[in-house]
């Protein structure tokens, strides 16, 4: 009897639930500068130090508030386009999370950054003219939240001295008890998506986007 064929190893480099040459790996390799970048803000290497001031934290909160608002609008109203279907998760959704830690922290938004105005503006845009790519920004919000994210989290709590979920409700996916097997089934619905190979690379253009627009957004608030 012949030995059952084993399946080929895994390249190190394809996260879990990526095929090698699907839209979610094409995504990660897009962004890899864009994303080492983000990384490297002061803003964000404050958060990773615990030394992050709260009243920056909340000016960062309330900017996301509104992106995540003007995003899950945006993925609501295109449901039923097939290019994103899949990606349309409630269970992943931050706005409401978002609104229980600014009524922890209770301070005011004050005057609305300029950098947020201009990602909301885009992503109403696009919303409109070309859904599809709606896509580059949820891979980039919510699987960066379901991953540096939990990272995040610890720091901000060990910045202000928090327990349990208080002020990073944020960070809580309460209703995911698997968090790595949600992210594989995540790649796995974005290498799916029925998208021609001008659209995917409109998804990858679009997430280069997102990261410098994120970008924008914790230099401005590293400023003020």
């Amino acid at each position: 009897m012949n030995a059952p064929v084993q399946p080929a190893p895994r390249p190190p480099h394809v996260p879990v639930g990526a095929s090698p040459d699907g839209l979610a790996m094409k995504l990660r390799t897009g962004t890899a500068s864009a994303h080492k970048e983000a990384e490297g803000a002061a803003f964000v290497k404050a958060i990773f130090d615990a030394t992050v001031d709260r009243g920056d934290y909340v000016r960062f909160l309330w900017a996301l508030k509104r992106v995540y608002g003007a995003l899950e609008v945006g993925l609501e109203a295109n449901r039923a386009d097939t290019r994103l279907a899949p990606l349309v998760l409630p269970v992943v959704y931050r706005s409401e999370a978002i609104a229980k830690d600014l009524a922890f922290y209770a301070l005011p938004e004050g005057q609305p950054l300029a950098s947020t105005q201009r990602y909301v503006e885009q992503l109403e845009r696009i919303s409109r003219a070309a859904p599809h790519r709606l896509v580059a920004h949820a891979y980039t919000r919510y699987l960066g939240d379901l991953s540096g994210g939990q990272a995040l989290k610890k720091c901000i709590q060990r910045a202000f001295k928090l327990e349990g979920t208080q002020g990073v409700a944020f960070y809580d996916f309460e209703a995911i008890p698997e968090m790595n097997a949600f992210k594989g089934q995540y790649r796995m619905a974005l290498d799916t998506l029925p998208m021609s190979p001008t659209e995917q690379q409109d998804v990858v253009d679009e997430a280069i986007l997102a990261f410098e627009l994120n970008g924008a957004i914790t230099r401005e608030v590293a400023a003020r």
